[in-house]
């Protein structure tokens, strides 16, 4: 199942961009009925499997993910692709995490927390991540499964409101062929600068195929598998942030740099796109229509 994730480090930041569909290519579940009228939900809050109270369960994922700080129509919105995300997953008790929520955050996550995202007849499985790459990318490019609503859409404001828009990974051109090697079981020998090239991106940058050696893969896979965790030039473990690159190899270190831009799979809602959004003066329900389009909410409460 696609996991949430760990809590964010900076209260007022959005989260790490995995929440609500992981980085390693996990498929989408099915779509579930619309849910009945309640009060609780069940969840594995930080760890722990409990029935909690609806209203400070989808606060405390609130203020773990996008903090007090966001536009109170931002934190409705994300209360909002929580709630669905959590009832689209189809398991007793899926995964989720969050921190206690202030006064502020409770009140505007009661005004909505029993509406829901759907679709025809179901609740929508709603991802969402940090930031994009100036427009979000199809789920069928991430996660292969093709869904009406999770398709490329826009997403201006992230560049300038996001923090660590674009970032820089600089990996050895040894760490990349031992991995080639570990992994594909393929040995990249001679110049390093024909060992990796990006073949095809979607529309805002998303890498969709890159050639490593003579096999071609995702740029997630490249991201989360092939490169996830690996220790960059400096000795550090890294992982790059979204599969939304560029690369070049520098002779000088003998190294592969990477270009990367926003922050998570790329799936779905915008954190920092809802709060630009947000501020700019849409509403909640603005702003989940533009990122899930042709989906409608649902009060069930």
């Amino acid at each position: 199942p696609v996991t949430t994730p760990a809590p964010t480090a900076v209260p007022t930041d959005p989260g790490d961009g995995s929440s609500g569909g992981s980085e390693g290519g996990e498929t989408t579940p099915a779509p579930t009925a619309p849910p009945t009228t309640s009060s609780t939900i069940n969840v594995t809050m930080n760890g722990t499997p409990q029935t909690m109270d609806l209203t400070e369960c989808l606060a405390m994922i609130v203020m773990n993910e996008v903090g007090s700080s966001a536009p109170a129509e931002a934190q409705k919105a994300q209360a909002i692709a929580a709630h669905s995300w959590i009832l689209s997953q189809g398991t007793a008790y899926p995964s989720v995490a969050g921190r206690t929520p202030t006064d502020s955050v409770r009140a505007n996550v009661a005004e909505v927390a029993h509406i829901v995202v759907a679709y025809g007849n179901t609740v929508a499985f709603t991802p969402y991540h940090a930031s994009c790459a100036g427009g979000t990318t199809a789920s069928v490019d991430v996660w292969g499964g093709v869904r009406n609503y999770l398709i490329e859409v826009e997403s201006p404001y992230d560049a300038s409101t996001a923090t660590n828009w674009e970032t820089t990974e600089v990996y050895s051109s040894a760490t990349v062929a031992a991995r080639a090697k570990e992994k594909l079981g393929i040995d990249l020998t001679g110049d390093p600068s024909t060992w990796l090239e990006v073949t095809s991106t979607t529309t805002y940058g998303y890498v969709k195929g890159v050639r490593i050696g003579s096999v071609t893969k995702s740029g997630t896979y490249l991201q989360s598998t092939l490169l996830g965790g690996q220790t960059d030039i400096w000795g550090r473990k890294r992982t790059m942030r979204s599969p939304a690159f560029t690369v070049q190899y520098d002779a000088s270190q003998d190294a592969f740099i990477f270009t990367v831009r926003g922050y998570g799979h790329g799936v779905g809602m915008s954190q920092w796109g809802a709060i630009g959004y947000a501020r700019a003066g849409w509403n909640y329900s603005q702003i989940l229509a533009h990122y899930y389009p042709g989906t409608t909410l649902v009060t069930v409460g």
